[in-house]
Formats: C-alpha cells, sequence, structure tokens
C-alpha cells in the first residue's frame, strides 16, 4: 500500500517550503498531488482543495505568518489553507503542523507583506493548532525537515511531543 499526504500551505509566502516537503515526502515513497499540478477547474478553490484530502492518509500543514486567501461562502472567513487543515484534521487524517517560529529574528526576515500576525482569528487559529496538534518549527532561514512521516502515527496531541 502506497501512503498518501496532502501538503496545506499559503503559495505566495512558502513556495521554497512547499516545493522542499513535497520532495521530502516524495523520496519517502510517499504519494504527494501538490496543487501546483492540479488541472484549472471552475469549481471554488476552497472546495477543490478539501475533496483532495480525500484519500489521503498524512496531512503536512506549513503555516506561516499569514491565512492566505480567504474561502469564498465560509462562514468563519477561514482561508483555504485553514479550511484544508481543518478538514484533514475533521476527516481523521494524521496531521503534522509546521510553524514557521514566532521569534524576533523571524520577523525582521519575513516579508512584511506576509506578516498577519496581527490578525486575531489568524493568530488564534496558529495558538489552537500549537497546542491541540503535533507541531514542528522552522525558521525563515531553514527548510521544515519532515524525512520521518513515522512521527505522525503518534497521534495528534502535540506540543507536549516536541517535535522541533
Amino acid at each position: 500500500m502506497r501512503y498518501r499526504a496532502f501538503v496545506a500551505a499559503t503559495k505566495k509566502d512558502l513556495e521554497k517550503q512547499r516545493e522542499h516537503v513535497t520532495k521530502q515526502l516524495r523520496d519517502a515513497s510517499l504519494e504527494v498531488d501538490p496543487m501546483e499540478n492540479w488541472p484549472a477547474d471552475a469549481e471554488n478553490p476552497a472546495v477543490i482543495s478539501a475533496k483532495r484530502t480525500s484519500g489521503c492518509h498524512f496531512c503536512i500543514a506549513l503555516v506561516g505568518f499569514q491565512r492566505g486567501t480567504i474561502a469564498q461562502n465560509d462562514m468563519d472567513e477561514r482561508s483555504i489553507t485553514q479550511l484544508e487543515v481543518d478538514t484533514a484534521i475533521s476527516r481523521g487524517l494524521k496531521t503534522l503542523v509546521y510553524l514557521l517560529r514566532d521569534s524576533e529574528a523571524n520577523r525582521r526576515a519575513w516579508p512584511p507583506e506576509f506578516n498577519q500576525l496581527d490578525d486575531p482569528q489568524f493568530a488564534a487559529w496558529r495558538r489552537r493548532l500549537e497546542k491541540q496538534m503535533v507541531c514542528g518549527y522552522f525558521d525563515a532561514a531553514s527548510m521544515p525537515d519532515v524525512r520521518s512521516p513515522g512521527r505522525l502515527y503518534n497521534g495528534n496531541s502535540g506540543a507536549a511531543a516536541g517535535i522541533t
């Protein structure tokens, strides 16, 4: 059986990280279907993204300092990335979250146009992920390391897992 992973991340600010993680997952023999390979579709992007989690075993969520594009018709005004992650969690996918570490050095290094840490809804979502999920961290000058997908099997209650 070949395992399938979904990578959820905003595009403009985390493009290099998305590519890096996708390569690591493929190198570990996981099947990955990144959004960059999806065909054009007239359907709402948020609906398409949520559907793409179907059939996946894992979700790797890369979360920087911004929410991304707000989904149309979402009562909670979540971004497409937030919907992807929330859908993956609700479907029971083993989900590992990699957060851009909120440090002074990262705030200085990260492009200001991609910094929405002052958005209360986004800040609350980041805090909730940090509290409830297995989280790893990366810095502006580094890439997330997902070469140990076996860590996902340890469950989803995670800040205590100490993965850094």
